[in-house]
């Protein structure tokens, strides 16, 4: 046999086999390219959409930074924290507290905050302490230590702002003996800013 033919045979075997491959699994191939395709626009379409969200969000936030009294408008963070990314709605929970008509609703506002474990610990923490101390004046010092006590014992980089709290809780008990401990413990705490090392003799 002449090598052309041998070489035609073989591309008639190839092509029958690849007809056979077809026949079998084109569907399963046509399949997958759909597919692909599909999840490529799916991707594509949530990402354009992620965007906007982000978007129309910093939007929202600007505004309410800068309300225009002249046209009725007034700072309101509901939207964010309702609808917002979890930046947006921490970020807007804080807003919303600070401009709260009543200490009630901003308290609200931070515990709720400060229970939401889908937040990172050290919002939640900061939200905690923020909601202690805006009632600081109004709630008997013995309750202040009881919702002091377990940021004060946690290692974050809100512990020392914590133990001073509490020695001002106890002052408010007028227990001076538990109060300076207090102060001390807040000076060495190693998560403690420099700047309470060097007030450390103010109250020693």
């Amino acid at each position: 046999m002449s090598d052309d033919l041998i070489e035609e045979i073989k591309e008639d075997i190839r092509n029958d086999q690849l007809v056979a491959f077809w026949n079998e699994y084109g569907n399963f191939v046509i399949g997958a390219v759909i597919a692909i395709v599909l999840m490529t626009i799916g991707y594509l379409f949530w990402h354009t959409h992620q965007e906007k969200k982000l978007l129309d969000q910093t939007l929202i936030y600007e505004k309410n930074l800068e309300p225009d009294p002249s046209k009725g408008e007034k700072a309101d963070y509901s939207l964010l924290i309702k609808e917002g990314s979890a930046g947006y709605q921490i970020m807007g929970i804080f807003e919303q507290a600070r401009l709260a008509a009543s200490t009630k609703e901003a308290e609200d506002l931070l515990k709720a905050l400060a229970n939401n474990t889908s937040y990172d610990a050290f919002y939640r923490e900061t939200a905690a302490l923020q909601g202690i101390m805006r009632k600081f004046d109004s709630t008997h010092g013995t309750v202040l230590l009881e919702e002091l006590e377990s940021l004060v014992t946690k290692n974050s980089p809100l512990q020392a702002a914590a133990i001073e709290l509490q020695a001002f809780a106890y002052l408010k008990l007028r227990s001076l003996k538990k109060s300076f401990p207090s102060f001390y413990v807040r000076c060495t705490t190693p998560t403690s800013p420099p700047i309470y090392a060097c007030s450390c003799t103010s109250y020693g």
